[in-house]
């Protein structure tokens, strides 16, 4: 078991170890680092430091803060990874996981090395992919034009660059534990990149906010623990 402590930089999740700062990405299949191979909870992992043109140095410029490795799940998937946003940490092969009367265990599935699990919104199931990048969750536009919008956001892609969007507020549920979720629509140039997959959204950091959640990538199974 390995236990760190997490910063929470703009939704993103930074974790220290050593000389590197790590942005911890669910929604990556693989990682980018600014070296050819990285050292990570005593196993050597190969790494990529370009990436179709996208650079370590470009994600922190996008980001806002200067960060060694964006780390996906090329790595992340070797652990059972367990993240608690509200008390900080994030811990590599626990123990055990936290239970409580409501806890649920579900099923995910990986498509193109990205996790993806089923949610509702407005009592509608669609499938998202399960992002920790991810600041903003995003869904279609069918999805939010009957809903008011909170307002326009920026946010980032590391392909396109910045983008704004406007948001909605829009109530969610998994395995029928419900929370709030703040989303955007993605933009014209990535939203196809979802129904190529037959996928509907992203759900991002409200999600991780709202529980304690251990993703065991091996046995594909996600365990969600309310507050």
């Amino acid at each position: 078991m390995s236990s760190y402590q997490i910063t929470i930089f703009e939704g993103h999740a930074i974790i220290y170890v050593e000389d590197n700062i790590i942005l911890i990405d669910t929604g990556s299949p693989s990682t980018i680092h600014s070296e050819k191979s990285i050292e990570f909870n005593g196993i050597s992992f190969n790494t990529s430091s370009n990436q179709l043109g996208v650079t370590i140095e470009h994600i922190s410029d996008l980001l806002g803060m200067t960060i060694t490795t964006l780390m996906g799940t090329d790595i992340l998937s070797q652990f059972v990874v367990q993240f608690d946003y509200q008390n900080n940490t994030i811990i590599f092969d626990p123990d055990q996981n936290p239970r409580t009367s409501k806890t649920v265990i579900l099923p995910f599935t990986t498509i193109m090395g990205v996790p993806s699990i089923s949610i509702s919104v407005d009592s509608n199931p669609i499938t998202a992919f399960l992002d920790s990048g991810a600041k903003l969750s995003y869904l279609t536009s069918t999805h939010t034009e009957s809903h008011k919008t909170e307002g326009i956001v920026e946010d980032f892609h590391p392909s396109i660059g910045r983008f704004e969007t406007p948001t909605y507020r829009i109530n969610t549920s998994v395995g029928g534990l419900g929370f709030l979720v703040l989303y955007g629509n993605l933009p014209s140039t990535l939203s196809p990149l979802l129904s190529m997959q037959s996928v509907n959204g992203i759900i991002g950091f409200d999600l991780f906010m709202s529980f304690v959640i251990t993703m065991d990538f091996k046995q594909e199974l996600i365990t969600l623990s309310p507050r």
